[in-house]
């Protein structure tokens, strides 16, 4: 049972003729959604399965609702791989989107040229700054995000690049 919760969020009955309250405790506490004791009846049986089912579509569009990062009003959708900003669909590069959620990520941490490179092309860096530099100045055009008074992405010179200093979350 440990081993199925580990990999699946898939609701397990458990139908026994054991009804001590330690065997019951131990089911639930290794990871059962509910016990059942023999005899029962079907219609019994129907009503649990069908609670079960209900909690566990419940938590899964829970789980799915957290794989959309949120900053000011950008939305990236992790799943869809799919941006908005105020309700607009912004077309993005696979880098593009890899280094934003990179960034939706860690919205407290800035990040050195090396660690995007390293992070969203799964290679070791050689110290090519043009190629950050282009991507990141790509990313800034599509989100409107230019000048000084950018509004997404901050600069540090020699450093590397952090999200502006706003409050993000993930929903």
């Amino acid at each position: 049972m440990e081993q199925i919760r580990r990999e699946s969020t898939v609701p397990i009955i458990i139908i026994s003729a054991r009804d001590l309250e330690l065997d019951k405790t131990m089911a639930l506490d290794l990871g059962a959604d509910d016990y059942i004791i023999k005899p029962f009846s079907l219609a019994e049986l129907d009503s649990r399965i069908k609670a079960n089912l209900r909690r566990s579509s419940l938590w899964s569009l829970k789980n799915n609702q957290n794989k959309v990062l949120i900053f000011l009003d950008l939305s990236l959708d992790i799943d869809n791989c799919s941006l908005t900003q105020d309700e607009k669909n912004i077309s993005l590069t696979a880098t593009e989107f890899e280094i934003l959620k990179m960034f939706l990520l860690s919205p407290e941490r800035t990040f050195t040229k090396g660690q995007i490179y390293s992070s969203v092309w799964k290679d070791e860096y050689y110290g090519d700054e043009s190629i950050i530099n282009v991507h990141i100045s790509r990313l800034r055009e599509k989100l409107g995000d230019k000048g000084k008074n950018s509004k997404y992405i901050e600069t540090l010179w020699g450093i590397g690049y952090r999200l502006r200093k706003s409050k993000s979350e993930k929903i």
